[in-house]
């Protein structure tokens, strides 16, 4: 069973309008000379916008996926206005996903910490809506190991959920300081029993630092989203860093995930996502062309064996900790 840990379902109502032009703007500048940003704003945010998942599945598809699980980012608080889809209506949204693709979709709760109520309504989406577990997105503008983020690491210890930390690149005026990895050591040394994703593992500067602080803590994982950039501009190079990976926390506790969003500009001839899939599920074989050793069991746990066992897939429910193992 491949099952991919990062994805993500957008709709141009679902960011706010802050979010919109920065997006625009790293658009605009990409190449030269560079753009009007806002000619290009509709086309950036239409690309990526498949709310019902109607392009989603196909490509899951295409790839040879077989479920992927949907973060929800909520960075009204961070930009101080609302996006026009309110973020209760976007995990709202979320759960219509899940009972609509069953088996297929699902998806870690998303809401700012600061948000009131955002305790409770976790622990409702955890007991009563489905959702896996939590993402959490500092550069929004709260340390990780806020005290407002602590009723949340426990109701994740309760109900035997993962707590998934984006530890990645963040757009102006998002900040990516919040993420450093020492913030993300101090959530762990308050909550050893929290199963912690670590998102990104840190691409591109911190990665190292990340496979550190995993490497001493049994119930961390590590998730490879958005590295597919690296695989395809060196996949030598990548192969070695996932080998460094796979040395240093076992390949029980590494997951695929793509940070993959389907839209109109990102599925089909223009989709980078079934070549991502490909070039993992290969490993094994070319993994000498590389310089490295892969075996089949290990692809098998990286490719999803790790999460149907987060997922609650494979035994019956969810199990905090199951990394250790």
């Amino acid at each position: 069973m491949i099952i991919d840990m990062h994805i993500h379902v957008w709709d141009e109502g679902y960011q706010p309008e802050g979010y919109k032009q920065g997006m625009a703007l790293g658009a605009a500048t990409r190449r030269w000379p560079p753009r009007d940003p806002a000619t290009i704003r509709p086309r950036v945010m239409a690309g990526a916008s498949d709310p019902e998942g109607e392009l989603l599945i196909p490509e899951l598809d295409r790839a040879g996926v077989d479920a992927a699980v949907a973060m929800v980012v909520d960075m009204g608080p961070a930009f101080g206005e609302e996006q026009d889809v309110p973020i209760d209506e976007v995990l709202a949204q979320h759960v219509r996903l899940m009972e609509r693709y069953p088996g297929r979709f699902y998806a870690y709760f998303g809401r700012d910490p600061r948000r009131p109520d955002t305790p409770e309504r976790f622990r409702d989406a955890v007991a009563n809506q489905g959702f896996r577990g939590i993402k959490i997105y500092p550069p929004c503008g709260y340390r990780p190991d806020d005290e407002a983020c602590w009723p949340l690491y426990e109701t994740c210890i309760e109900f035997g959920v993962p707590a998934l930390f984006h530890t990645g690149t963040a757009s102006p005026p998002l900040d990516p300081g919040l993420v450093h990895p020492s913030l993300l050591s101090a959530v762990s040394r308050r909550y050893p029993e929290l199963t912690v994703i670590y998102g990104h593992i840190g691409r591109p500067h911190w990665w190292r630092d990340i496979l550190h602080i995993a490497s001493g803590n049994p119930n961390a994982y590590l998730e490879l989203s958005q590295w597919h950039r690296d695989a395809s501009g060196d996949p030598a190079g990548f192969a070695r860093v996932l080998a460094e990976m796979r040395d240093s926390v076992g390949a029980h506790r590494i997951l695929m995930g793509s940070d993959y969003s389907a839209g109109p500009r990102t599925t089909g001839d223009r989709s980078w996502y079934p070549g991502w899939i490909d070039y993992l599920r290969t490993l094994p074989e070319r993994g000498a062309d590389y310089g490295v050793s892969f075996s089949e069991e290990e692809i098998g746990l990286i490719l999803g064996g790790n999460a149907e066992r987060l997922l609650g897939l494979a035994g019956g429910a969810t199990t905090a900790g199951g990394g250790g193992g």
